[in-house]
């Protein structure tokens, strides 16, 4: 119990520092110091590793060897890649630590390392694609620690819906802490599932007569945003900075398709969380994967692209249950990962989805 109390007073500790630096940025805006912002995100991953860790530590707590049924079967799979390791890694998980040279490196200078495409074809996706054989496969498969999208997307992949597979994600929600998503959850009695806004955008230009066309010309873009801190407009940019085409890009959002790279661009926007400013519910996550497949499909139909491109701003139980529900759709997607400097986005996974 000690350990308990000492978790919770250094999350009540850096809770109110995290606050008091929120309130400076507030006043200061775009002029906040660097060194304030840094703190902020480092603070919030900290945050992040203390929840879990506390969280453990409870649901140990809690066991006791007089319960009168048999609990649901539960394999615990806790992935690491970005921020401060804990202080231990469950007993009774799977563990990939996947953060270090070569993989996943976020050094404090920024920006960002993700690993190559031949690390994650020939070391991590193995790993990830061994993991039904290492599982019970007897209830609910439940994913814990900081994972990369990308990673969150190729897991929920591994275990598809198609598959049976129970899906569980801790979400760190900020505010809240800890919370357990399940990609099955369904919405509250009287609530109506939220549903992705839909915008997508066809190249009007012909076909790049350059030689040679870009490698991307015949392939499609998704971009899928539910944080309530990042713009669609922005990420689109930023997507674009990526293919060489950051103003063509942003121009699209006003109906001027000039873009060359790639033959269209569907973005998927959560506006209850993008424009409501608020974080998604565990339920709107699921609901939002579920029926977004429907959207892909009509993507897919009208563009006809030869392999997709995928860029998240979501949070990581939502990328996960993007990977667990796309399982049908037949293409190759390239999924990307968010590490800051000039292109902004760097080549992560590539998965056949089928």
């Amino acid at each position: 119990m000690a350990d308990i109390q000492h978790i919770k007073k250094m999350i009540t500790t850096k809770t109110r520092r995290l606050q008091k630096l929120r309130e400076q940025q507030a006043l200061t805006g775009i002029n906040t110091a660097p060194e304030k912002l840094i703190e902020i995100e480092d603070i919030e991953a900290e945050l992040e590793v203390l929840q879990v860790e506390l969280k453990n530590l409870e649901s140990a707590a809690s066991v006791t060897s007089a319960a009168s049924t048999t609990p649901t079967k539960v394999d615990l799979i806790h992935i690491h890649n970005w921020g401060q390791r804990p202080a231990k890694f469950p007993k009774e998980a799977i563990v990939l630590d996947w953060n270090g040279e070569g993989k996943f490196e976020d050094p404090l200078n920024r920006p960002r390392k993700s690993p190559d495409a031949a690390t994650w074809r020939n070391i991590l996706l193995p790993e990830l694609f061994d993991l039904p054989q290492k599982i019970s496969g007897e209830g609910l498969v439940r994913l814990e620690g900081r994972c990369a999208l990308s990673t969150g997307f190729a897991f929920g992949h591994v275990f598809k819906v198609k598959a049976r597979y129970r899906l569980e994600v801790a979400q760190f929600v900020p505010g809240k802490g800890i919370e357990y998503w399940a990609a099955d959850q369904r919405p509250p009695v009287g609530s109506q599932p939220p549903q992705f806004v839909q915008r997508l955008i066809q190249r009007t230009r012909p076909a790049p007569t350059q030689e040679p066309p870009p490698q991307t010309a015949n392939d499609g873009v998704v971009i899928v945003n539910a944080l309530t801190k990042s713009p669609s407009t922005a990420i689109v940019r930023d997507v674009g900075s990526y293919f060489g085409e950051t103003e063509a890009f942003g121009q699209s959002l006003s109906g001027e398709s000039q873009f060359q790279a790639v033959k269209g661009i569907l973005i998927l926007e959560a506006e209850a969380a993008t424009q409501a400013k608020r974080q998604l519910e565990g339920w709107e996550a699921a609901s939002l994967a579920e029926s977004s497949c429907w959207l892909l499909k009509d993507f897919i139909d009208q563009v006809k692209p030869e392999n997709l491109h995928l860029f998240l701003a979501v949070p990581v139980g939502l990328a996960v249950f993007l990977g667990h529900y796309w399982d049908t759709i037949k293409r190759n997607v390239y999924c990307y990962e968010e590490v800051g400097g000039e292109r902004v986005y760097a080549p992560a996974c590539e998965l056949w989805l089928s």
